[in-house]
């Protein structure tokens, strides 16, 4: 039963990641080898079993984090489906805030849709940090998925390409604009190309396809699939030509956004590329792109 003078935070975030469902179920419900994964930058320190004994509802575990140490349980254990939490800190014998992160897998072939939903409820003094704890929920939230998606595709550091740019808007204007179609046309592409028509709508799971037509010569097309949608913090597609040169291979495109205050950053990788020399070129080509895309936002 929910306690009397509680205040509720939630978060909901959908990705995908490149692993069978199978293999991401396995390493969620494996409560003992999160410190071998989870980035240590947020709460988290570490967490364990505190009982032997098969996973299954019930199974208790600790979670230590920078706040202190949450105790739990898990309580919902679908193989390979279905995962739920329910953990609760306390401070000299009085509960602070009870956390109840859920994931709901779908196998896409080879891939796993993951649909993350948490809850937390937040007592006593707790409930004036509500905008705070809102902010620290979300965070953490994403840190997790973040560090499961690199703990799964570790192909993914190498021949990357990584970018940072300051944008002159706020994070909600920037996504807008990387995200809207009608937007996306006006400063997609090197300098020179133009964006004849393209089929662009993020939703996770979802495919695009845009059409670019260079200064001189026949225009091309390139598509992929998006992998996590979360305004206004991260979107992530896949990026790979419809008529490909033979160097060229499916990527991943990801772009972070962080508020700045008056200006947004937006932390861009892209990878794992087949050669150096694709990956060069692609910086050029997204050099020039964030160009545009300034001068976009910088228009009264």
């Amino acid at each position: 039963m929910k306690k009397t003078g509680t205040t509720t935070v939630r978060y909901e975030k959908r990705t995908m990641i490149d692993r069978p469902i199978g293999d991401v179920f396995e390493r969620l419900a494996d409560v003992d080898g999160y410190g071998k994964w989870m980035h240590r930058t947020g709460l988290f320190r570490r967490s364990g079993q505190t009982f032997d004994g098969p996973l299954g509802p019930g199974t208790a575990y600790s979670d230590a984090t920078r706040m202190g140490t949450f105790r739990g349980q898990i309580t919902d254990y679908q193989p390979p489906s279905r995962l739920g939490f329910r953990e609760t800190l306390r401070w000299f014998g009085f509960d602070l805030m009870e956390a109840r992160p859920e994931y709901f897998l779908e196998a896409d072939r080879d891939r796993t849709i993951v649909h993350h939903v948490a809850e937390g409820d937040l007592f006593g003094v707790m409930r004036l940090m509500k905008p705070v704890a809102a902010l620290m929920a979300r965070s953490e939230r994403a840190r997790t998925i973040a560090s499961l998606r690199r703990s799964l595709e570790p192909e993914a550091s190498k021949l990357t390409l990584e970018m940072r740019r300051a944008l002159p808007a706020a994070p909600s204007v920037v996504f807008h604009a990387l995200s809207d179609p009608d937007k996306l046309a006006q400063w997609w592409g090197p300098e020179g190309f133009t964006v004849p028509s393209l089929e662009f709508d993020p939703d996770v799971g979802a495919s695009y396809r845009i059409e670019m037509q260079p200064p001189d010569g026949e225009p091309f097309h390139l598509t992929g699939k998006f992998r996590d949608v979360d305004s206004p913090v991260h979107l992530a597609f896949t990026f790979v030509y419809q008529e490909p040169d033979p160097d060229d291979v499916d990527t991943l495109v990801e772009l972070s956004l962080r508020d700045l205050g008056e200006s947004t950053e937006v932390v861009f990788t892209q990878g794992p590329f087949k050669t150096a020399a694709r990956r060069d070129l692609h910086r050029d080509g997204w050099t020039d792109s964030f160009d545009k895309l300034e001068r976009f936002l910088s228009k009264p």
